[in-house]
């Protein structure tokens, strides 16, 4: 079976992959040996993230993302709500745990409550890639060919209230450009997202 991702913890040592047979295998880097199988899943691993303070969760084609108690070897929690597959997953520095999925949207995990936070939609097809930035932003790449950067209020995002205000970033630029910043804010205006439906938060305009 063919692995679909791969990642390093901060402090590495140890690889995580995540691979067709439903499983994530943990291996020594240094001596490449297989340390152990992480079990749950029921369909194809496609992403696996280490946290900042290693903590490790998967993404997979079974619409499941979760988080596992690696003293034990063995799941800690599983979030069920994505309609499609979750193709990403991503932690932020601040402990929050982003998923992007096949159902075009992206979701927000707090690990620590085990609470779904909100739901991220605009996306027109898949969502591929989920990445946060240093500053508290969040990013998703989809195949609509678009990047999105949603403007959070700072309850919504992060448990010490170091979320970023910036207002709004999107692109739907042919080339794969993104937005430009300067000064911490974005380019071409744009509105503040607000909470829609359901816990979601909309995009705003496009720039670029």
């Amino acid at each position: 079976d063919q692995f679909a991702r791969c990642s390093f913890p901060p402090t590495g040592g140890t690889v995580a992959t995540a691979g067709e047979d439903s499983t994530v295998r943990l291996w020594s880097a240094e001596s490449g040996a297989e340390i152990c199988a992480l079990v749950g899943h029921t369909g194809t691993v496609w992403s696996v993230a280490w946290g900042p303070n290693g903590e490790l969760a998967s993404g997979a084609s079974d619409t499941s993302v979760k988080l596992w108690d690696l003293a034990n070897s063995r799941e800690q929690r599983s979030w069920n709500s994505h309609l499609n597959a979750v193709f990403a997953v991503a932690w932020g520095a601040n402990g929050m745990l982003a998923s992007g999925s096949w159902d075009k949207t992206c979701k927000i995990w707090d690990p620590a409550s085990g609470a779904e936070v909100l739901t991220l939609r605009g996306h027109s097809d898949k969502v591929t890639s989920v990445a946060w930035g240093h500053n508290g932003l969040l990013a998703s790449g989809s195949m609509d060919k678009t990047v999105k950067i949603p403007s959070f209020s700072h309850h919504h995002t992060t448990r010490d209230d170091s979320c970023s205000p910036c207002r709004l970033a999107a692109t739907n630029r042919k080339d794969g450009g993104g937005c430009a910043r300067r000064d911490g804010r974005c380019e071409g205006g744009g509105e503040e997202a607000g909470a829609g439906s359901e816990g979601s938060v909309q995009w705003g305009r496009e720039c670029g």
